[in-house]
């Protein structure tokens, strides 16, 4: 690796963030009705029940962060602002919130949205960002994250992993500094934090992958590759950019490990939708597979992916059942 990737991979996680802290409830009520087609200031203030200043003021801060979400005057999403909006939706599914059927206009609803999103928007400063893709990276298999299969992170590896980072922009941070942020993410239920190890929720499981995805789309814009992890040992050596088959099937292997296991994963588009796991038969996969596609729309088709990770038990019966009912 060249000596000036991890400072890149730095910088993109710093301004990631930036977005991300942006991103409270009332703005992406803004972005909602731009979305929708909405061509004038005054039109999504009546969507909203807002002032036309207030609107104005959301979309003048979103067009001016480093990577700009909204173009104004022409009031429309950028590229990048398209891409993450889709993140948000995808987000704030996998916790069990709609995007297209929120009414902006109901506080209970906006509170709910606050509940999926905190404590990310209330950040102040990149350190919280920082953290939480430390503890990402390190329960993560590959590019993918699977809770069944996570092992603590201890807060020693997380300080290591900032500290190295806040090196390289010639910042320090003291141990008590990271242990705040850490404290927050738990209360706010993004993390389980006791004995000094980390654990992902299924909360923040999905926030991670909001914030990598965000990441990642930032650095297509900048030209920038993303953020790759590099174990630090041979214990935990995943590859991180699996190989691509001729299949296209993306494969994420144990090269320590011969012993395999097989999960399914159905994707539309480029968002995640569901796991099939230990905890969901495959008859509930199917049954859950089918009305998302009816959900978001019966021409787009659900595809279905296979993530290879280590530890198996004989998945050939599960490979039979969900040929036939499955695809």
């Amino acid at each position: 690796m060249s000596a000036e990737r991890p400072e890149r991979e730095t910088k993109l996680i710093i301004e990631a963030g930036e977005i991300i802290q942006y991103l409270t409830a009332t703005r992406l009520a803004t972005l909602a009705v731009l979305g929708d087609g909405h061509d004038t200031q005054i039109e999504m203030a009546e969507e909203l029940g807002c002032s036309s200043s207030l609107i104005s003021k959301h979309l003048t801060t979103l067009s001016n962060l480093p990577t700009p979400i909204v173009n104004k005057p022409d009031n429309t999403l950028t590229t990048v602002g398209s891409e993450i909006y889709g993140e948000i939706d995808s987000l704030l599914h996998r916790l069990g919130v709609s995007l297209a059927s929120i009414d902006w206009q109901e506080d209970a609803e906006l509170a709910e949205v606050e509940r999926c999103l905190d404590p990310l928007p209330a950040a102040r400063g990149p350190l919280s960002f920082l953290v939480f893709h430390s503890i990402g990276v390190n329960n993560s298999v590959g590019e993918q994250i699977d809770l069944l299969k996570q092992e603590p992170v201890k807060l020693s590896t997380i300080i290591s992993d900032v500290r190295t980072r806040q090196d390289q922009r010639g910042e320090t941070v003291e141990r008590k500094h990271v242990r705040q942020q850490v404290t927050k993410l738990a209360e706010a239920g993004s993390i389980i934090f006791e004995d000094a190890t980390v654990t992902l929720t299924d909360k923040g499981e999905a926030q991670e992958r909001f914030i990598e995805q965000v990441i990642k789309s930032v650095g297509n814009t900048r030209g920038d590759d993303p953020p790759v992890w590099e174990p630090s040992s041979a214990k935990d050596q995943l590859i991180a950019s699996p190989p691509t088959q001729n299949s296209g099937i993306p494969l994420t292997v144990d090269t320590a490990s011969d012993k395999m296991a097989i999960v399914p994963e159905y994707q539309l588009g480029n968002k995640s939708v569901l796991t099939l796991s230990n905890t969901v038969t495959v008859g509930e996969f199917v049954e859950e597979a089918v009305r998302l596609r009816e959900e978001y729309d019966e021409d787009t088709p659900l595809d279905l992916t296979w993530m290879i990770q280590p530890q198996t038990e004989d998945v050939s019966l599960m490979f039979g059942e969900l040929d036939n009912k499955g695809r």
